[in-house]
């Protein structure tokens, strides 16, 4: 066999006629590098060439299943899916799911907001060899120009993991989708990823006067406005506010280290580390020690600890927060017209991005990124002098001036 035959690689099939049939071999190389010789048979050459590459690509191993040039874009999302399978939620692979099925079969569930949209056709059967960035953008910009930047957003991260895989997995030189699209190309119509203070403080105003008079109704809002106060304090994720116990409450910090989830089956539960695997602080100021405190009296006991519970004990499902977060926006809708801001924008998401948007502009891009957990590069993480994730007292007392 010919040195030159990389890894994961097939060299030429040579195809002769055996009775009725025809047969297929060839050698090629799997991805220890071992030379391997595959046999296959079928009715015709260019089905017997078929089953001989599918042969290949199904019994090399890598993760359960082998790229190459040869492979097309539906199977490089089977096996981005597989190898995405126990790095994240199941509510995560989910969207990963339809957002690949989208892709390679022109289809896929829509999420609850700004999820999958169905389209017409896919690019499931397009080779991996014929992939370039141009094709991306063109691919990319034609779903913005029939659905939207939302979706165009969507369809642009989803290719851009699957050639990221190829990628790994040697069957592409590159990622052809780096760097094929901009933010320039995708702009949004409307910058509705925070408020500012003036707007925020119109919001919270009317949540305060929600609902007065109504004592069913007071628990509900009581547990909403301490659950919003430290998810803006501590820049964080709703299932991360929610997931917070009482042994996370230190001295001096509140440490965020893990995240409530949903299966599809199943009741809600604390998964025991975030979303980005990754734990971080809250330092305490006089002001959000007191939101805690006042937390603290109303909690219901439960099994976990859990700040935030059910009143029967159980962990609160995030969508939950969402279900009453949007009965708010709705009966308040002049309020968020006043302000030019779509009343059904307004979501938990947001209080992050206005914490994230008040550090930026005080403190700067390093302090947001920090205080959102998030890190600069993905290799930041493994160096010893990487700063510690989360927000600062500084910070806190920043955004508790928005109260």
């Amino acid at each position: 066999m010919s040195a030159r035959i990389a890894p994961g690689e097939l060299g030429t099939i040579t195809v002769r006629p055996r009775g009725a049939s025809w047969t297929a071999q060839a050698n090629g190389r799997d991805l220890a590098g071992f030379k391997r010789t595959v046999h296959a048979t079928g009715t015709t050459k260019k089905d017997a060439k078929k089953v001989l590459r599918r042969k290949w690509e199904s019994t090399t191993v890598a993760s359960g299943r082998s790229l190459t040039k040869h492979s097309t874009i539906r199977h490089a999302a089977a096996v981005w899916l597989d190898e995405s399978r126990s790095a994240v939620s199941a509510e995560s692979l989910n969207a990963y799911r339809n957002r690949a099925l989208n892709i390679t079969d022109g289809r896929g569930t829509r999420g609850k907001y700004r999820g999958v949209r169905d389209r017409e056709g896919g690019v499931g059967a397009m080779p991996l060899k014929m992939v370039t960035l141009s094709w991306v953008r063109r691919e990319v910009l034609r779903t913005r120009e029939e659905y939207g930047n939302a979706a165009a957003m969507e369809t642009y991260s989803a290719l851009r993991a699957i050639l990221r895989t190829a990628v790994l997995h040697e069957a592409l030189p590159y990622n052809p989708a780096s760097g094929a699209v901009s933010v320039q190309d995708l702009p949004r119509s409307k910058d509705v990823h925070a408020l500012r203070p003036d707007a925020f403080r119109a919001v919270w105003s009317a949540l305060e006067a929600w609902g007065v008079g109504e004592p069913t109704f007071r628990v509900e809002k009581g547990r909403l406005m301490s659950l919003l106060q430290v998810g803006l304090l501590g820049a964080l994720r709703c299932g991360e506010a929610l997931a917070i116990r009482e042994q996370d409450i230190l001295a001096d910090r509140i440490r965020i280290s893990g995240t409530i989830v949903q299966p599809a089956k199943g009741p809600a539960y604390r998964q025991p580390f975030t979303k980005t695997r990754e734990n971080s602080f809250v330092e305490f100021t006089p002001e959000l020690h007191a939101v805690i405190e006042e937390q603290r009296r109303a909690m219901v006991p439960n099994a976990e600890g859990l700040l935030f519970a059910s009143r029967a004990g159980t962990p609160i499902p995030v969508v939950n927060i969402g279900r009453t977060m949007r009965k708010f926006s709705s009966a308040h809708e002049p309020v968020f017209k006043a302000l030019d801001f779509p009343h059904n924008e307004f979501t938990f998401h947001v209080m992050r991005r206005t914490a994230a948007t008040l550090l930026q502009d005080e403190f700067g891009e390093d302090a947001a990124r920090q205080a959102l957990a998030h890190h600069g590069t993905t290799a930041l993480r493994h160096y010893a002098a990487a700063p510690e994730l989360g927000v600062t007292a500084e910070s806190v007392k920043l955004l508790s001036s928005l109260f």
